[in-house]
Order: C-alpha cells, then sequence, then structure tokens
C-alpha cells in the first residue's frame, strides 16, 4: 500500500489545505476523516455504521474507509455524494 506523501501529516494540522488532503491517500480512516470535519471519532463511527456520515464510506472488512474526494467535495460545499 502506498504511503501518503511527507508532506501530508495526519492527523490534519491547522496549516494544512484541501491542496494536502488531495495529495494523500484515496480513502482515510474514520478518525482522520473526523478531525477534517471537526466531529469526534466516536461519533463518526456512529453516524457510520447507520449510513449517515457526510461523505461516501466503504466498508472493507471490519473497518470502514471514507472516499477522499468525497470528502474533499464536502469540505469545498459540493454535494458530497
Amino acid at each position: 500500500m502506498t504511503q501518503p506523501p511527507a508532506t501530508i501529516s495526519y492527523p490534519p494540522s491547522a496549516a494544512q489545505t484541501l491542496n494536502d488532503l488531495r495529495q494523500g491517500p484515496p480513502t482515510l480512516d474514520i478518525p482522520t476523516a473526523c478531525r477534517w470535519i471537526g466531529i469526534s471519532k466516536a461519533h463518526g463511527y456512529a453516524i457510520a455504521a447507520k449510513g449517515d456520515f457526510p461523505a461516501k464510506v466503504i466498508r472493507v472488512g471490519a473497518s470502514y474507509r471514507v472516499i477522499t474526494a468525497s470528502l474533499i467535495r464536502l469540505l469545498e460545499g459540493a454535494d458530497a455524494a
């Protein structure tokens, strides 16, 4: 699996931008995506399990992955789906 470029730190810092996110991996774990949208990881897991996460989420085995492109659209103010 490819690692994100060294210029991107996870979790995101206050100095990171959407361009930094675009350079990252194609999917993010729930805690990382939650940091980008400002919610707790507990709430993120709860709404992902209900299918209500504001960005597209996929199940990979027992874990959830957030589609980075969908998260970017959400953060840009476009429709996340």
